[in-house]
């Protein structure tokens, strides 16, 4: 196999949807959209894992980091994807829609801000209203997380061969 690269250390520039976004020595779209699909599907366990642990003993610190965390990993994640992967994408996919992923975003963090809320509260040893509605919502908030991931998975990542 051909293992020739690019100067962006890319080995399929050519049949990558996204190669134009690449920088030299830099960010590459496959690489860093992989590895935010990761990190969202990581936040996503923890988050679901607080959610169980509810009915028992909660980690305070545990909550703490994942609510302190949470926003800014979304946040760095949808700039960076809005700002980059999607645009080198149009001109490529004129059906591209990017509106559909951008609103996607916009819920994925509305949903993110009433879960680091609740995060706070836990973490902090705060009586919950309900505790049963925070576990729904956790769980929820987990499973839109992971829904979200696939739904960017399926439509981004067949075009960028490396990812």
């Amino acid at each position: 196999m051909d293992t020739t690269r690019d100067s962006h250390g890319c080995a399929t520039p050519q049949s990558c949807g996204v190669s134009t976004a690449c920088v030299p020595a830099g960010r590459r779209p496959c690489i860093e959209l992989t590895q935010a699909h990761r990190d969202e599907l990581g936040l996503a366990d923890a988050v679901e894992g607080i959610a169980v642990s509810l009915a028992g003993e909660v980690d305070r610190f545990a909550c703490l980091l994942v609510a302190s965390s949470l926003l800014p990993k979304l946040r760095n994640s949808s700039t960076y994807e809005e700002s980059t992967v999607f645009p080198a994408l149009l001109p490529k996919d004129p059906k591209f829609e990017v509106s559909v992923l951008e609103a996607d975003h916009m819920e994925r963090d509305w949903l993110a801000q009433e879960v680091t809320d609740l995060l706070l509260v836990i973490g902090r040893a705060e009586k919950l209203d309900d505790p049963v509605a925070a576990q729904a919502t956790l769980r929820a908030f987990a499973t839109a997380l992971r829904r979200h991931v696939t739904r960017e998975s399926e439509r981004l990542l067949p075009v960028m061969p490396e990812a």
